[in-house]
């Protein structure tokens, strides 16, 4: 069997298309992919469960160990997502399997 990884909000939206279309239930996953020209007000506004719900962060990058880089924040609200993602979008990070990452 062949093997590709994939990013991890490809493969919920993959999981949560499927599940559906097999089982007829629809599966409660939520997520919001940024990029550094993302606008959270907009974003907010499109997706209104972002500003009632408490939030996880993390960079969807191909590697581990994401939580010990200090690259993993949880019970965010929305004013704190946007406040860590700008803290750390675009900066390198290094890592014990590669040289260094850029989120």
């Amino acid at each position: 069997m062949a093997r590709k990884k994939i990013r991890e909000y490809d493969s919920k939206r993959l999981l949560k298309e499927h599940f559906k279309r097999i089982s007829g239930s629809e599966l409660e996953i939520k997520s919001a992919q940024v990029t550094e020209s993302t606008d959270f007000n907009e974003l907010a506004d499109k997706e209104k469960w972002l500003s009632s719900t408490r939030l996880v962060v993390k960079p969807d990058m191909l590697f581990g160990k994401r939580g010990k880089s200090g690259l993993v924040a949880l019970n965010l609200d929305m004013a704190g997502v946007a406040a860590f993602i700008k803290e750390r979008i675009g900066k390198e990070v290094f890592n014990t399997f590669c040289f260094s990452i850029k989120i």
